[in-house]
Parts: structure tokens; C-alpha cells; sequence
């Protein structure tokens, strides 16, 4: 006689089955989201090391923002490309890859990491002449008033894109404290759309932004937040992206001044504020004068 299973022990190893993988499909899918948050980190650890690199060859100063000539328009991606070797470092791991076709792609590839320009290349007079932004927040800056500022200056035609006025980037050694001077960040955009202003502070933290056509967009047609993301780990999916006018609320990865990445919490940490000798506040993060 062949011996087989029986009906009931053929359910009890399904049932088994079923409960083993209900247990384990989240853990593969934690796992999953933990390899994409350490190759975001890895990723910006690597950008970080090749913006000194290229700051070390030209006399200590980070690239530029962006920049144009009579052919063409180039972004700080573009320019440290001899460091990094090639732009799929600059892509994140949780958002798609560029699409369309070469020219598209081209464009959709410097949005996934973001510089934070300096004041003085803004077209805006007001915000020259005062050298920073400004911010206020009701609940994360308890309503008071901060300034910040970039490290990023520009090149070229001054009037090819938000109409910005040349200016040089600030050196590595001009900034009073590197390891807490976020140098780039997960983005919507290559500047993080800190050289756009509504007549008197940046777009920086106050508003979400979309592209027209989508073609030109990394993000399709949906709206992405302009400052800093969340796209590391998301508050209940607040990233920023397609949320408006959500702000993002999460864990963000930022690569820093002196060379190393570290993710820190959008809002309680990354925003965090500063006192200055005069009483006036800053962003602690975006400021590299330091003074507090």
C-alpha cells in the first residue's frame, strides 16, 4: 500500500505554509526598504566625497548651482560628472528612473538630489541686499521668523532661467561648522528651488512646485514639494511628492559640508533653529556663518 497525505495533514502544511509567509513577506519587505534607505546614504555619501574632490581641485569652492553658455545649460550634476563617473549615483532608489527621451531625460536626471544655492545670486534685490531667505512656520519654527542661506553660486547667462546674478560658491574652509551644514538633500528639483522667490524669501520651505509640460518632471505630473524631501522615511507618506500642499514630514537624507551623509528628521532636526548674538534666528542647518 503507498503511503500519502491525508486531507487534513495536506491543509495543515498549507495552513503552515500561509503562516510563514504571512510572517515573513513584511520583513522581506522591511528588508527591502532598508537596502533602498542604506543605498540612498551610500549614494550621498559617494556625491558628497566627489563635490569636495572637485571643491579640492578649484581652489576649495563647491560647485556651482547651475550655470549656461550660448549651447548649453548645465546643472552642479553635470559639473562634478568627472568625479562621480556617471549620474545614476544621483537617482533614488524610491523614485522611478528618467524617462522619455534624451533631452528629457537629461533634465529629469538633476532632480532627485538638491544643492541649496546662496542668497547673493538671487534676482531679487531685497534678498541680495540682505544676504539670506527668510521662513516662518507656525508650528516648526514656533512662528518666528529665520533666515537661511545656500552654498551654491552661478554661472553664465544670467537671464536664461530664474534670472540670477553670477556669483561665485562659498569655500569648504569658509564655513564655521561643516559637519552641520547640509550640502545637498533629497529634492524636487537640482536647487531645490531655493533661487526661486516670491518677491521677498525663497520658495524654499513655503511652497510645492510642478513642472509643465510633465515631460519634464521626474515626477511626472504631480507636484513636488520645493524644499528639502522626506523620501528616506516618510510620516505617513508625507514626502512631499504628489501631496499638495502637504509638507514633508519624515526622515530626509542629506549629504554634508565636510563629506559625510546622515538622515535626520525633516522637521524636528533638519529645521531646526538657532540663536544668533543679535536675537535674531536662523536655520542652523542653512546657515554657514555659523555665529550661534
Amino acid at each position: 500500500m503507498k503511503k500519502a497525505f491525508t486531507l487534513i495533514e495536506l491543509l495543515v502544511v498549507i495552513a503552515i505554509i500561509a503562516i510563514l509567509a504571512a510572517i515573513l513577506f513584511p520583513v522581506f519587505a522591511q528588508a527591502k526598504e532598508a537596502a533602498k534607505n542604506t543605498t540612498t546614504l551610500s549614494n550621498f555619501k559617494q556625491v558628497s566625497l566627489a563635490t569636495l574632490m572637485y571643491s579640492s581641485d578649484n581652489d576649495d569652492l563647491f560647485p556651482l548651482s547651475e550655470g549656461s553658455d550660448a549651447f548649453t545649460y548645465y546643472f552642479w550634476q553635470d559639473i562634478t560628472l568627472p568625479y562621480t563617473k556617471n549620474y545614476d549615483i544621483m537617482l533614488h532608489p524610491k523614485r522611478q528612473n528618467p524617462t522619455g527621451d534624451a533631452e528629457h531625460i537629461a533634465w529629469q536626471r538633476g532632480q532627485y538630489m538638491g544643492c541649496f544655492p546662496s542668497a547673493k545670486i538671487n534676482s531679487n534685490a531685497n534678498i541680495q541686499a540682505t544676504g539670506y531667505y527668510t521662513w516662518s512656520h507656525a508650528t516648526i519654527t514656533n512662528g518666528v521668523t529665520v533666515k537661511f542661506d545656500g552654498l551654491f553660486g552661478h554661472g553664465g547667462a544670467v537671464d536664461y532661467w530664474y534670472g540670477q546674478v553670477p556669483g561665485s560658491s562659498l569655500s569648504q574652509s569658509s564655513i564655521s561648522a561643516v559637519a552641520d551644514t547640509a550640502l545637498l538633500s533629497e529634492a524636487s528639483n537640482w536647487d531645490n528651488w531655493w533661487t526661486f522667490d516670491d518677491g521677498t524669501n525663497s520658495y524654499a520651505f513655503r511652497y510645492v512646485v510642478k513642472w509643465t509640460p510633465a515631460e519634464w518632471s521626474s515626477y511626472g505630473d504631480q507636484w513636488g514639494f520645493a524644499g528639502p524631501l522626506a523620501m528616506t522615511r516618510p510620516l505617513n507618506g508625507a514626502t512631499g511628492i504628489n501631496a499638495n500642499p502637504t509638507r514633508p514630514n519624515g526622515v530626509s537624507t542629506i549629504a554634508w559640508a565636510d563629506g559625510h551623509a546622515k538622515a535626520l528628521d525633516n522637521r524636528g532636526q533638519l529645521l531646526a533653529k538657532a540663536q544668533l548674538s543679535d536675537g535674531s534666528y536662523v536655520l542652523k542647518h542653512f546657515w554657514p556663518a555659523g555665529g550661534f
